[in-house]
């Protein structure tokens, strides 16, 4: 059973159909950006002192991850301490997703 829409196209009368916009790259999470306070808020006799100070060097979740033997995961603590902050907007997980202001200091 042909439709109007049908009739439409056959005729060449519709307009031209433009293709779906490309998907946007994904941005990998272990490349967004974080800093640490510089100086350790931690007891400097206790073993996460030196932890501390080991991880606080890292710029990116990825080098958090290789520095601290921590999972990825294990940033949020830190963040939620205020120990560290994100520098970077959140990356975007789809395409439609709007970023989230950095966290503040």
């Amino acid at each position: 059973a042909a439709t109007a829409a049908d009739d439409d196209d056959a005729a060449g009368d519709a307009a031209p159909r433009t293709p779906p916009p490309a998907p946007r790259p994904r941005e990998d999470p272990l490349e967004r950006r974080i800093e640490f306070n510089f100086r350790n808020p931690l007891n400097n006799k206790g073993h996460a002192y030196g932890q501390y100070e080991i991880f606080k060097r890292a710029r990116t979740v990825g080098e958090f991850v290789k520095l601290s033997g921590k999972p990825a995961s294990a940033l949020d603590a830190e963040i939620r301490r205020g120990r560290a902050k994100y520098v970077d907007a959140t990356p975007r997980t789809s395409g439609d997703a709007a970023p989230r202001a950095p966290l503040a200091a």
